[in-house]
């Protein structure tokens, strides 16, 4: 027919209920629904500072590295230290009889490198007042024979003292036993700065220094 046979029925609302409640579950499912991401590069800052100890630890955290082979060479300055390795010295005594090679000394030889060569030691004579002592040499004096035939020599330095036993050439109260410097003990050949150029050894008696360097 050419018209409908009614209008159209309109609702402007839904059917009072659904045609079912929806679902719900009390158990969520076991695993996520995709795997956590996961990044190469961290993030440009820390979350938080290192931890720092004002102490450190009493023990270290491994033992010191050792080597059994030194180093091939050496370092190019020598170690220093505050206190020198011992050495042993060699005790030297001198008497003015022998030279440093062991040959034998003679009186009356004016002497100053006698044992330089062996030991480093010269001699050296300086006289207070008067004296000879030709290019700064002490002479040597034979005290068992000390007056050289009356030549204007001096007995005072003679050894041992004339008192002593056995006696000897020497004189002056002195050297008697029993006194502080007692002369009893043979003395062969001494030093002195000679008094003038002559062939008898006598002392200088103006006084001087002689010198071991």
């Amino acid at each position: 027919s050419a018209q409908p046979s009614a209008s159209p029925s309109i609702s402007i609302g839904p059917s009072a209920a659904p045609s079912s409640p929806p679902s719900m579950s009390s158990n969520p499912s076991t695993y996520p629904s995709s795997t956590p991401s996961i990044s190469s590069n961290p993030s440009a800052a820390p979350s938080s500072p290192p931890s720092t100890s004002s102490n450190p630890s009493t023990n270290p955290s491994s033992p010191p590295s050792t080597s059994s082979n030194p180093t091939a060479s050496p370092s190019n300055e020598p170690s220093l230290s505050a206190q020198p390795s011992r050495r042993t010295c060699k005790n030297l005594v001198i008497d003015f009889e022998t030279a440093g090679d062991g040959s034998l000394l003679e009186a009356g030889e004016y002497i100053k490198f006698p044992w330089v060569d062996d030991y480093g030691i010269t001699v050296t004579a300086m006289s207070t007042s008067g004296g000879f002592i030709p290019d700064e040499r002490p002479r040597l004096f034979d005290t068992s024979n000390p007056d050289t035939s009356n030549e204007n020599g001096n007995h005072t330095l003679g050894s041992p003292n004339a008192e002593c036993t056995p006696s000897g050439p020497g004189v002056g109260s002195g050297g008697v036993p029993g006194s502080p410097g007692e002369n009893c003990v043979e003395q062969g050949l001494v030093l002195i700065i000679q008094e003038s150029n002559k062939n008898a050894w006598d002392d200088n008696a103006g006084g001087g220094t002689i010198q071991f360097d």
